[in-house]
């Protein structure tokens, strides 16, 4: 067994955490106030399971992570889902184990390579699945391991092995799937309210006139929930705000908020939404910090390719095809104000084609309404509990957006002045690396990739109609301003974590 030295921290995000072996049998855990240390492990986040049993590795639908601690080593434990992960680096003979990227970089003292125009790409290829994602990105110093879905030994001799993370059951019918999401449901809420845990957790979920975030707040409501967050402004959110069917689930509070309102902030926010790899999608959520903080949260992130009748590449391995938005910019934003993540369509993700099965089976038909936003699941869920057909499920819109195809004139636009004036002191200190072969060999692919959005949106703002098909996404990313934008984003994140080890 590993003599481990706890050390907490007040200035550490709370649900953050980062360990770190070394051959002689030590270790240190460094963590946040949120990590709740027990004397056979550690964890932050919930399972279905009894906190005391400390059976977080066994769950297949772990939201959080953690680790066990074992007579011949640790156990460390990832998400169950796709949209977090765990990191790892091995440096100078000590090996390093985080749920964070930018506090193992701050931990290992590692600095991201300026020159290397891969890491949008290298994140985002979970999107390939649990089998086809890239395992580790570089560093000036050496590299980051990347794992998804997995349960990690290390024995005293630094050796890493491993395992995968139980899977779920298939299943059968309707009645089976729903009634194994109400049983998660609630033996995870036991959990994260038991009177063992130092810090208990309270519901929130998202709300819209969309199938997915409203089959979640149906299904939130079983546990008791009684707060709904949505977005009313600006004026695209308007009309999608799920104020309707709210009151068709009996939701007494159902807060509203500008998408917009991280503009107005000056605390660099947009970059805790770009130090994971993915390029800010989920930043206008920080408008629900104060109501999301202490809070398991909801929301239907991938309810799109999940509970869609008509996706074309079911799979059991967590491949999304088609997409280049891997869902992960949260990560820095959850650790830090302190919430659990509960992607509920992801729940039995990796039994993908028993859902697909039931989407399109005959039960189900009446809850089909055809054409391509049909999503039978969320709308049996709803319509069983009152709330009517026309309110809901008839017009597919989203939140959020992504930094991907900006240009610096456009990023004016869409960050707070504090963030682009960050950014430009970034470039002018560190600048934005050099313009060689490599690079203009990925600026090409990369724009030829993309050639007939570009060419769409340029006949958009000329007023022309649209003359190109919509190309195939694909995982190449972009060597230009927004790869800086990621880098300024890890380094100021990197720079938080560094000031709170520092004391």
């Amino acid at each position: 067994m590993f003599d481990i030295d706890f050390i907490k921290s007040e200035k550490l995000p709370p649900l953050s955490w980062c360990m770190i072996f070394e051959k002689n049998g030590k270790a240190v855990l460094h963590h946040g106030k949120f990590v709740e240390i027990f004397g056979n492990g550690f964890f932050e986040g919930g399972w279905d399971g009894d906190v005391s049993d400390m059976g977080f590795d066994k769950s297949h639908f772990f939201l959080g992570s953690g680790g066990k601690f074992l007579d011949d080593g640790v156990l460390i434990s990832t998400p169950g889902h796709a949209l977090e992960r765990i990191y790892s680096s091995r440096l100078e003979g000590k090996l390093y184990f985080s749920n964070s990227f930018p506090f193992i970089l701050a931990c290992s003292r590692q600095i991201i390579c300026n020159d290397y125009y891969g890491y949008e790409s290298d994140f985002a290829s979970i999107l390939n699945g649990v089998n086809g994602y890239v395992k580790e990105v570089p560093t000036k110093e050496g590299k980051v391991g990347i794992h998804y879905l997995k349960n990690i030994k290390i024995d005293r001799e630094l050796n890493v092995v491993e395992k995968e993370r139980p899977k779920p059951p298939a299943f059968s019918n309707f009645e089976h799937y729903n009634k194994s999401l109400s049983l998660y449901l609630e033996k995870f809420k036991s959990n994260i309210t038991s009177s063992q845990r130092e810090n208990k957790f309270d519901f929130c979920s998202t709300i819209s006139n969309g199938y997915d975030a409203a089959a979640c707040s149906a299904k939130a409501a079983e546990v008791g929930c009684e707060i709904l967050c949505s977005f009313n402004s600006p004026e695209k959110y308007r009309e999608d705000d799920g104020r309707e069917i709210s009151k068709a689930l009996n939701f007494g509070q159902v807060e509203y908020r500008d998408a917009n309102e991280y503009l107005n902030r000056d605390d660099l926010i947009e970059a805790e939404f770009l130090s994971s790899g993915e390029l800010g999608t989920g930043i206008v959520f920080s408008a629900f910090e104060d109501l999301w903080a202490g809070k398991a949260v909801f929301m239907g992130e991938r309810g799109d390719k999940l509970w869609d009748k008509n996706w074309n590449d079911v799979n059991d391995e967590m491949r999304v095809a088609d997409e280049v938005f891997a869902g992960t910019s949260m990560i820095e934003n959850r650790l830090r104000v302190g919430y659990i993540l509960i992607p509920l369509p992801l729940f039995g993700a990796l039994s993908w084609p028993s859902i697909s099965r039931i989407s399109n089976s005959e039960e189900l038909r009446p809850f089909s309404v055809g054409g391509n936003y049909d999503r039978p699941i969320p709308r049996r869920i709803l319509e069983e509990k009152g709330v009517s057909r026309h309110l809901f499920g008839m017009k597919k819109n989203g939140a959020g957006f992504n930094y991907r195809y900006d240009s610096v004139r456009r990023l004016k636009k869409r960050m707070s002045s504090a963030s682009v004036k960050s950014f430009n002191d970034f470039i002018l200190e560190y600048g934005k690396g050099d313009l060689n072969l490599n690079k203009i060999y990925i600026y090409i692919l990369f724009f030829w990739s993309n050639k007939y959005l570009y060419a769409n949106k340029m006949f958009e703002v000329l007023k022309f109609p649209k003359v190109f098909p919509s190309s195939k996404p694909t995982l190449i990313g972009n060597p230009g301003t927004p790869n800086d934008l990621m880098r300024w984003g890890v380094y100021e994140t990197t720079q938080k974590y560094l000031l709170a080890l520092e004391g």
